[in-house]
């Protein structure tokens, strides 16, 4: 964990220098060797900062009770309630 969160700082460094993606993982790599993160979770990071995003810990998904994260909750929790149909129905 504290590697990863290290390397997220790096991430934050060179999207504020101007580096793509791939130029920020390479530099990962060189960096930091067998303990660098996944080319994808690289890729999050850089994009998450690039659209302004300032933290660098991870968030829990649903810690904020904003409304756009209560919606998407209900949302999820609607989807996979059971809903009665012919495969089960619902018998008195």
């Amino acid at each position: 964990m504290e590697r990863s969160l290290e390397q997220r700082y790096a991430i934050k460094f060179c999207v504020r220098l101007g580096k793509n993606a791939t130029e920020t993982f390479q530099m990962l790599q060189e960096a930091f060797k067998d303990d660098c993160i996944s080319r994808s979770q690289s890729g999050r990071w850089h994009k998450a900062f690039k659209e302004g995003r300032e933290e660098v810990a991870d968030a829990p998904f649903w810690t904020s009770n904003n409304g756009q994260n209560r919606r998407k909750r209900e949302s999820c929790v609607r989807s996979f309630a059971f809903r009665p149909s012919i495969e089960h129905p619902v018998t008195p």
